[in-house]
C-alpha cells in the first residue's frame, strides 16, 4: 500500500503557467505499482530526506509545456510557486486512475493527507 492525494496547482512552464493536476505520494507509489519512468527515474524509498523539492512528470506535460526536451532532468521548475527539481518523466501509457495528473511530488510527512 503507498497512499497518495490530489489536487489542482499551477505549473510554469516554457512560455507560460498551466492550471494541472498535481499529485502528492508516498516514497514507494511508483515501486509499489509497478511503474518506471520513461526518462529519468521516480521517487526511492529516502527520498523524503534527500529528494523532499523534486517532481516527476506526466508524458504529457514534458511534451505539451517543455517540447519533450530530455535535458529537463536534473532541471529546476515552479509547481504552485516553489521551486522542484525533475527526477522523471512517466511513459505515456499510465492506468486509467492517472488520467490528467501532471505533476508528482512526495507527500509531506507531517501532513500527509493535506
Amino acid at each position: 500500500m503507498a497512499p497518495y492525494s490530489w489536487g489542482p496547482a499551477s505549473l510554469a512552464g516554457l512560455r507560460r503557467t498551466v492550471p494541472i493536476l498535481s499529485a502528492r505520494v508516498a516514497p514507494t507509489f511508483f515501486q509499489v505499482l509497478g511503474l518506471k519512468a520513461a526518462l529519468g527515474r521516480t521517487f526511492h524509498d529516502g527520498d523524503a530526506q534527500s529528494c523532499g523539492n523534486c517532481v516527476v512528470l506526466s508524458h504529457e506535460i514534458w511534451q505539451l509545456q517543455f517540447r519533450r526536451d530530455p535535458g529537463l532532468i536534473g532541471r529546476h521548475i515552479l509547481l504552485d510557486g516553489s521551486d522542484r527539481m525533475v527526477i522523471g518523466i512517466l511513459p505515456s501509457q499510465l492506468p486509467p486512475s492517472f488520467a490528467g495528473i501532471a505533476a508528482w511530488t512526495l507527500l509531506d510527512q507531517r501532513r500527509p493527507f493535506q
